[in-house]
């Protein structure tokens, strides 16, 4: 549980339906297993301000990611994120692609679909991701700033 490189590796390697059913089980239904954060001393503090002027069609497009801050879960071979309006909805979708490494050496891609949205009018550069990931729910906050 501490050679989160080894962990990962594992999880993409194993990853499938009944893994995603397992693990949703475990985390999130019944809270059999807390997952806590690698350093559980960090604390974030998010920029302010965010962005003002900010439209989600900013980012209406396929964009490449040459490089993450995190080589455990962060930089992946290939990785582009593609940014669409969300029918009948004012969010859009965020389908990230991306190759992982399996423990045979092969190589897998692996696609992540997130909901974006603008939750608050008056801060338009705050952004909220959700999704599912590996059957765990996930909630993100980005900011705009610049």
């Amino acid at each position: 549980m501490t050679n989160t490189p080894c962990l990962y590796t594992c999880m993409n390697t194993y990853e499938n339906d009944v893994f995603d059913a397992f693990m949703r089980c475990l985390v999130d239904d019944h809270h059999c297993l807390t997952l806590t954060s690698p350093d559980p001393n960090f604390r974030c503090t998010p920029p302010t301000p965010s962005s003002s002027n900010f439209s989600l069609a900013d980012l209406e497009g396929k964009w490449h990611i040459v490089l993450g801050l995190n080589k455990q879960f962060d930089c992946f071979d290939c990785q582009t994120a593609t940014y669409s309006p969300t029918p009948n909805s004012r969010n859009y979708t965020l389908a990230e692609k991306y190759d992982v490494k399996m423990l045979n050496g092969s190589v897998r891609t692996r696609v992540n679909v997130q909901q974006v949205a603008q939750r608050d009018v008056f801060h338009p550069g705050v952004l909220a991701l959700t999704s599912s990931m590996m059957g765990l729910a996930v909630s993100e906050e980005w900011r705009i700033i610049g």
